[in-house]
């Protein structure tokens, strides 16, 4: 097996890896190509400035490396730019405490120095990139700013007279600001949307305090004159990407949206208040801020690496068109066929529920799915300012008359999903009740355009549905494996939206490491999954990954056994993605199902060998594959035995592994960061 250290690689690699950080605008393909471009084409070769930490002054120095006028105008904007931050940055004590700590005293910045670079083919505003060498030493850090946005500011920042600071800070915000998100970024982040969430935070406490007043109108933020300025900006920059927005339009705009919900949050004032309280009250001010910035990100999260092999969703689960008139919302009436309805069972379901929940706001367009107690449809929300436009709502029966139980259990689902709410892997509830004398709802966040991991592998309707288990049961393994061994019951079958090909050995390990942080998070937050299973993890269109359906999630005492479960079940989902991952036929056959659980069985070794025999890679020769065979199998046992359970700290450090061995083995991982600056 493979040994537990593996910070020397037991092969030469001949590639340079290019580790961008999470992209939150522009589409894969545009990203492919800019990271297909060489070095020569990629960048303006003109352009090459560093940004030199200085610790004792909270900030940066910017020195030009190449002597020529195009780099020494842009250190002069980034000059005037940051001072002109700094100096207003005084003014508020607890939001620069906040950005000296973030951002002025990353040591990522200082590991190795930070070139800002400059391209024409960047499809966003900015981003990190991180070149390595043949053993993952970090070689070289870039920050690389969009030529055009270069360009817009420098057209806008000559028109502005040098004595007003305040609308000349406003027009060098476009700079700063996707500059400064990208200084606040670690080189490696092993959890890339969890940082971005952070960093986001970051940039919003910085622009509610400087470019906004303390006070609302007509429930809207108020901008000072920097502001006033920046927005002018913003809205002159989004005409010059063919976007027309108006000024009363603004807060439509999803950056602006986001910076309102969260005035009463970021405020300086109740920074302080917080911030001499307690600390733990400040932490959880920021807890709470954050979700805010994940409900802003959850649609804006590009994983390119997996975002590419989504297929489109076939023409019958598209979601129906509605209609909004004075007299109400109009929709073309539910019919078999369409709109996700298989059958009459479907429709039947339909009708049942969707007045009810017309009365409470929501207009149901789609079925998305049916699981073992319920459906989950796609809704309009109308009348909710606090949810997201589009939600998933969940309907479940009510057995046996428990109607009171099941209302004291959704109270604990709105509970469970606050304390969940710091996992950005987990789905969100909004709101839960009784829809019915017989069902209960839930108001879900919508994974837009998504499928469930089960569905995309090809095996959808044929896992088997689970139970949660009690931690005064289940007390050995055997009897945990005696209990799984046999389906309690299956889901209906359904129709399988498949991934557009097979998964290459690259995305399959990003899927694999998506699962593992869900799990670690949740756990590390104190709660057992009890249902891990591919038929509960949704991938969206965009490739973001997220843990579904919280029926069976519960609050994990500290022992070695709360989490056994989930590490058993967790052993089987990723042996289902490692088997059909890489496969164009549908899901295995029994027998091989069956030697796969004989190998698991025997041990490691066996399953390895199991692994091996079985390998559908293209990517990597079976040379090379045998190191990553080794660490599947580890992580795969390791899982089935509890070992995990018992070391937390091993999962931590098997997750890493994981990582170390894909920027090892290829030459990109197209997964990449910059900050959403506009629409």
């Amino acid at each position: 097996m493979c040994s537990k250290e593996y910070s020397t690689p037991t092969f030469t690699c001949s590639q340079r890896c290019t580790d961008n950080s999470v992209v939150f605008d522009g589409e894969h393909s545009l990203w492919k190509k800019y990271l297909e471009l060489t070095f020569s084409q990629r960048y303006e070769p003109e352009i090459c400035v560093r940004a030199k930490p200085i610790s004792e002054k909270d900030g940066f120095e910017f020195i030009a490396l190449n002597k020529n006028s195009e780099s020494e105008n842009l250190v002069r904007l980034l000059d005037e730019g940051f001072n002109l931050f700094i100096e207003k940055l005084k003014e508020y004590k607890i939001t620069a405490g906040i950005i000296a700590r973030e951002i002025f005293s990353n040591s990522s910045n200082t590991v190795v120095p930070v070139q800002i670079r400059c391209s024409n083919h960047l499809p966003t505003d900015a981003t990190r990139e991180i070149f390595l060498d043949d053993s993952l030493n970090i070689r070289e850090v870039s920050v690389v700013l969009n030529s055009d946005l270069i360009q817009n500011i420098i057209e806008a920042y000559k028109k502005m007279s040098k004595d007003r600071k305040q609308e000349r800070l406003g027009i060098l915000w476009g700079l700063m600001k996707p500059l400064l998100h990208e200084l606040g970024h670690s080189n490696l982040p092993r959890d890339r949307f969890f940082e971005e969430i952070h960093q986001v935070w970051c940039d919003c406490v910085a622009m509610r305090n400087i470019f906004f007043k303390s006070k609302r109108q007509n429930g809207f933020l108020v901008p000072n004159k920097a502001g006033k300025t920046y927005i002018k900006f913003y809205i002159e920059r989004m005409l010059h990407k063919g976007i027309k927005v108006s000024k009363d339009e603004i807060f439509s705009q999803p950056l602006f949206k986001m910076l309102n919900q969260l005035h009463r949050l970021v405020g300086e004032d109740m920074l302080n208040k917080h911030d001499k309280i307690k600390l733990l009250k400040f932490d959880e001010l920021t807890a709470s801020a954050k979700v805010i910035v994940r409900g802003y990100l959850d649609d804006e999260y590009l994983r390119p690496s997996l975002s590419q092999i989504m297929s489109k969703i076939p023409e019958a689960y598209q979601p129906m068109k509605i209609t909004i008139k004075k007299k109400g919302v109009e929709t073309p009436p539910p019919k078999v066929g369409y709109y996700g309805i298989e059958d009459e069972e479907d429709l039947s379901a339909w009708n049942k529920v969707a007045d009810k929940f017309r009365k409470i706001g929501l207009v149901i367009v789609s079925q998305l799915g049916i699981g073992e107690f319920g459906r989950v449809y796609e809704a309009v929300n109308l009348i909710n300012p606090s949810w997201p436009g589009r939600v998933a709502v969940k309907v479940d029966r009510i057995y046996k008359k428990r109607k009171k139980e099941a209302i004291q259990v959704e109270d604990v689902m709105l509970q469970l999903s606050h304390d969940l709410s710091h996992s950005p892997h987990v789905i969100r509830i909004y709101d839960a009740g009784l829809l019915s004398k017989k069902r209960t709802y839930h108001v879900l966040q919508l994974v837009a355009e998504g499928e469930t991991l089960d569905e995309l592998l090809g095996i959808g309707g044929e896992e088997p549905t689970s139970r949660p288990a009690s931690f005064g049961q289940g007390s050995s393994l055997q009897e945990l494996r005696q209990k799984f061994l046999k389906p309690i019951g299956r889901r209906p079958k359904r129709k399988n939206h498949r991934f557009s090909r097979p998964l290459t050995l690259n995305e399959t390990i990003d899927v694999m490491v998506s699962i593992f942080l869900w799990v670690e998070k949740v756990h590390r937050l104190g709660y057992s999954i009890n249902d891990v299973k591919t038929g509960n993890i949704m991938m969206n269109c965009r490739g973001q990954i997220n843990g579904i359906d919280l029926d069976f999630y519960q609050r994990a005492p500290s022992l070695p056994k709360a989490f056994m479960q989930d590490f058993f079940l967790l052993s089987w989902a990723c042996l289902l993605v490692l088997i059909n991952a890489p496969r164009k036929d549908p899901m295995p056959s029994e027998s091989l199902k069956e030697n796969f659980g004989s190998a698991l069985q025997k041990g490691a070794v066996a399953l390895k060998d199991a692994l091996y025999h079985e390998w559908n890679f293209t990517d990597l020769s079976r040379q090379d594959a045998n190191i990553i065979l080794d660490c599947f199998a580890d992580i795969i046992f390791r899982s089935r035995t509890n070992t995990y359970g018992v070391n937390a700290d091993l999962f931590e450090k098997d997750i890493n592994r994981l990582i170390y061995f894909k920027r090892l083995f290829f030459e990109r991982e197209i997964i990449m960061t910059a900050p959403k600056l506009y629409n």
